[in-house]
């Protein structure tokens, strides 16, 4: 059996900003440890980033443990608060002795024409089914990520052109997860342009550039961005006045 979290001698009233996978535990380490903790979630539902891990055919076992930790937390003496934003304003009306920020990674938009416009998602939106994809897709990012969601849109019909700045596509996949990806995308007709940097996107497809085409045309109906992640640090930068480090 697993030892007993020590209680604390000093209760305190600790915020857990943040209900994916490291908040939810966080929020039950605090609280077994005999500490007030609320835990805060802007969405409907704990869980976070584990649902969108989730997504890709085969990876079950990431829902299975955000509900696992979900209900762990029901069961605890957590206060959870679903569909919360955290500002400034909610901690200090709320004062507690400590902050625990778990808000994760956002996706990166590149600072390329045309990103903002209406037919450009997120791989997190198409991943979540929050939008609908078209037929014609580009994918702009060759890694784990990207070569996972190009193989779903193209299983569903899609025809799928995945776009990599690198000389090269899976970066950080293992071998043999690398070997079965490629050979599903090229079963599924996905075409794969390497060492091309995106140059422009309009409202009908995306100019791309490499060594060979100084400037190549694809139509598209979505585009979709996979090229990773940066830590949200939004709300750190702005409570740090506030005492909390």
């Amino acid at each position: 059996e697993c030892p007993e979290a020590t209680k604390t001698e000093t209760p305190r009233t600790i915020m857990v900003v943040g209900g994916g996978a490291a908040g939810m535990r966080a929020a039950l380490t605090a609280s077994e440890r005999g500490h007030v903790v609320h835990l805060y979630e802007s969405s409907p539902q704990l869980g976070g980033q584990l649902y969108l891990a989730a997504a890709p055919p085969g990876r079950g076992e990431f829902a299975e443990l955000a509900r696992d930790l979900a209900t762990q937390v029901a069961l605890s003496p957590i206060h959870v608060h679903l569909k919360t934003v955290v500002d400034e304003a909610l901690i200090e009306t709320q004062h507690p002795d400590q902050v625990i920020l778990a808000t994760g990674a956002q996706p990166i938009t590149p600072p390329i024409p045309g990103v903002e416009l209406g037919h450009v998602v997120q791989s997190w939106d198409v991943l979540l089914n929050r939008v609908a994809t078209g037929r014609r897709v580009v994918v702009i990012g060759g890694g784990p990520t990207g070569l996972e969601l190009a193989l779903h849109l193209a299983e569903h019909g899609c025809k799928t052109t995945v776009v990599e700045m690198l000389p090269k596509i899976g970066s950080g996949l293992e071998a043999m997860t690398k070997k079965i990806i490629l050979e599903r995308l090229k079963k599924h007709s996905v075409t794969i342009l390497t060492g091309t940097r995106l140059s422009k996107i309009d409202q009908t497809g995306v100019t791309v550039a490499n060594k060979d085409h100084p400037a190549r045309f694809i139509n598209a109906d979505k585009v979709v961005i996979a090229i990773g992640t940066h830590p949200d640090t939004r709300l750190y930068d702005k409570i740090k006045s506030l005492g909390y480090t």
